[in-house]
């Protein structure tokens, strides 16, 4: 029941905060934190078939992604852009951290209460995975950026 109450607070509470976000700047965003949602999806397909993790508890409407990925990590893109996009290094500053946090800290407490358990990739490897990760993100915003100004 706790686990399902961490992954229902995971997948809906975040959205919350857009309410006090301009709008003007979740519009500006969500399209590449749509972007990051869909390449984190496709990333949790790989792991899948290649062991990287098991996701032993979900919530009934998803199976291989975790509620995480449309719920924290959607809204939490959204407001790192907000506060770092055109500054590079900040931004990559802020996601090491928060990758950092994620992969060192958020990651074991998940596999201590049983929602998912790392298998064939270790904590170093999400901390890379979702560094990568934050990159194409910010190309992808860079890029998008210059084509609808």
């Amino acid at each position: 029941m706790f686990n399902q109450f961490v992954l229902w607070t995971l997948f809906l509470a975040p959205w919350v905060l857009l309410i006090f976000i301009n709008q003007q700047v979740v519009k500006r965003y969500l399209p590449a934190a749509l972007f990051g949602a869909l390449i984190i999806t496709i990333v949790f397909q790989i792991a899948d078939n290649f062991n990287w993790w098991v996701i032993k508890e979900n919530i009934f409407i998803l199976n291989v992604v975790t509620p995480f990925v449309y719920g924290a990590f959607l809204v939490g893109t959204v407001i790192i852009l907000a506060l770092t996009f055109q500054r590079f290094w900040l931004f990559i500053m802020v996601n090491l951290v928060i990758d950092a946090i994620l992969s060192f800290v958020i990651s074991p407490w998940f596999e201590r209460i049983g929602l998912y358990q790392l298998q064939e990739m270790n904590a170093w490897g999400v901390y890379a995975l979702t560094t990568i990760i934050a990159i194409f993100i910010y190309v992808y915003q860079k890029w998008q950026s210059s084509v609808f100004q």
